[in-house]
């Protein structure tokens, strides 16, 4: 009962997590205004909160395996929520980034270590509750623009919206304070070879485990690289700002649709056999969302891309974590930070390659990168079933 109820609340954390993730977006232009800054100042809060999650990334991986999964979301919780109480009333700018800091640090605290929770206590079905998990996330992402978007409509200035989730994280940390958490799993567990260590040079010299680093790095450098140049592409065609901000909710569409898709097949199918199928079937959009010229078939690429993306990160969490279970507080910390590292440089490089020749130019950048994960992923399939070979001639 302990473990449906830890699951729920960790699901609940995941769509606040996606609901506020981007909250700053909404209000930037207030923030801007208020704090009398320029954009290129306003920008800097990009890289602030990178810095913080992907330091929180990798620590609270390694903290989690080492100290259990509730003290790393309870830190996360009370960082989130001090960094939102404290940002509204912030009199320096720059003491408003060294607060982003802060939250991503707690963003990365909380992230990987409910993903490994998420992972443990759902061992027998690890595919369907990572996607699940992600899909949720969707959810948060789709809605929470709108929803934040219409409150500060409402003549309901910035800094409450702040304090406002402030207070949900706030509780989210009393709940993670009286919650019972499973141990952590110390000795090894036998999953297709003998785990006789869990150490992180373990971890990154695993052959199968570069791959899903790959591939998440791979995911998420192409995808934030289409939806965060996308309304800057429609523009750039002469289309509307509202037709260019409808492609980042398609996107996300897509991707909530295709991970609640993925939690049905990934434990039926095989984690590399859904990754690659992911991989195959980005191939296929991606372009069509980065060459095209007709509105409806930009569209339709960028819906695809994002149903086809869907499954790659989680399935591939789902497939570390079964790899290496005694360690999957450092193993989801890694492939966060995979994320991380792709969302910081592949859109940086779009960004120059279109203003040097162009937006298609610059989006070829990611339709080279999914032809890539491709080969990513057949490289993948050979090693699990050259892998199944030696067990059964073992075994045999």
């Amino acid at each position: 009962m302990n473990q449906k109820v830890l699951t729920l609340t960790s699901y609940s954390v995941y769509f606040l997590i996606g609901v506020i993730g981007l909250i700053f977006a909404p209000a930037l232009p207030q923030m801007i205004e208020d704090f009398g800054i320029t954009l290129a100042a306003a920008g800097a809060i990009f890289p602030a909160k990178f810095i913080g999650s992907f330091a929180g990334a990798f620590a609270g991986g390694v903290l989690s395996d080492r100290l259990g999964r509730k003290p790393v979301v309870l830190w996360g919780c009370l960082l989130q929520a001090a960094g939102m109480a404290l940002i509204p009333s912030s009199a320096s700018w720059w003491l408003v980034l060294a607060l982003f800091v802060l939250i991503g640090l707690g963003g990365g605290f909380v992230n990987t270590a409910l993903n490994a929770l998420i992972s443990e206590v759902n061992s027998h079905r690890r595919g369907a509750a990572m996607n699940t998990l992600h899909g949720i996330y969707g959810v948060g992402s789709l809605v929470g623009p709108v929803i934040v978007g219409f409150v500060l409509s409402q003549a309901v200035s910035w800094q409450t919206v702040f304090r406002g989730a402030a207070v949900l994280w706030a509780i989210f940390a009393a709940i993670a304070a009286v919650q019972s958490y499973p141990q952590v799993t110390r000795k090894p567990v036998h999953s297709g070879e003998p785990e006789t260590s869990t150490s992180m040079g373990r971890v990154l010299l695993h052959p199968i485990f570069l791959l899903l680093f790959l591939v998440s790095f791979i995911y998420n450098g192409a995808a934030t690289g289409l939806v965060g140049w996308i309304n800057t592409y429609m523009d750039s065609l002469n289309f509307s700002l509202l037709l260019g901000s409808s492609m980042v909710s398609l996107f996300y569409l897509g991707l909530t649709v295709g991970r609640f898709t993925c939690r049905v097949y990934a434990d039926r199918v095989g984690f590399s056999r859904i990754i690659l199928l992911c991989a195959l079937g980005s191939a296929v959009s991606y372009p069509l969302a980065a060459f095209a010229s007709h509105p409806a078939a930009i569209a339709s690429g960028v819906f695809f891309a994002g149903l086809f993306f869907s499954g790659l990160h989680p399935t591939g969490l789902a497939y570390a974590n079964t790899l290496f279970p005694t360690a999957a507080g450092t193993t989801t910390g890694l492939l966060s930070m995979a994320m991380s590292l792709g969302a910081t440089i592949v859109p940086w490089l779009i960004g120059l390659l279109a203003q040097w020749g162009g937006f298609q130019w610059g989006l070829g950048l990611g339709v080279i990168l999914v032809v890539g994960l491709v080969a990513v992923a057949v490289r993948l399939l050979v090693l699990e079933r050259a892998g199944q070979e030696s067990a059964r001639e073992i075994a045999g």
